[in-house]
């Protein structure tokens, strides 16, 4: 019988925990360098780097299962990163929007106050 290799006891634990939250496996990712274990929601995926990987059995059993169960709250943290996204989109358009020459109080980019439409005719009451 051979010995598993730490990334094929990473891949058993995995799926024991997935199995045990029922939840769809991530897929598994080995970094030589990151910034610690982490879970992409994005990708379903985790990330788990050498140090990690080189810890004692218990630690790194408890590490997977963090980041599996991590796997639960996706949906949540895709719906997160959608509204994130959009939030991030408005604050970006409205100003250029308003900024534009498409938009009805704006003449060749400059924004005129919407009271002094009187300036545009060059007569002041």
């Amino acid at each position: 019988m051979h010995a598993k290799t730490p990334e094929q006891h990473v891949y058993g634990l995995v799926a024991h925990y997935a199995h045990a939250l029922h939840v769809k496996a991530p897929r598994v990712r080995f970094v030589r360098t990151s910034s610690g274990p982490c879970y992409e929601a994005l990708f379903n995926r985790i990330e788990i780097d050498a140090y990690t990987l080189a810890l004692p059995e218990p630690v790194l059993t408890l590490i997977v299962a963090h980041e599996v169960a991590h796997a639960t709250q996706r949906g949540h943290m895709l719906l997160d990163l959608a509204w994130m996204s959009l939030g991030t989109a408005v604050l970006f358009f409205v100003p250029c929007y308003l900024c534009s020459p498409f938009h009805p109080m704006t003449i060749s980019g400059a924004l005129l106050h919407p009271v002094c439409t009187s300036c545009l005719h060059g007569s002041h009451a």
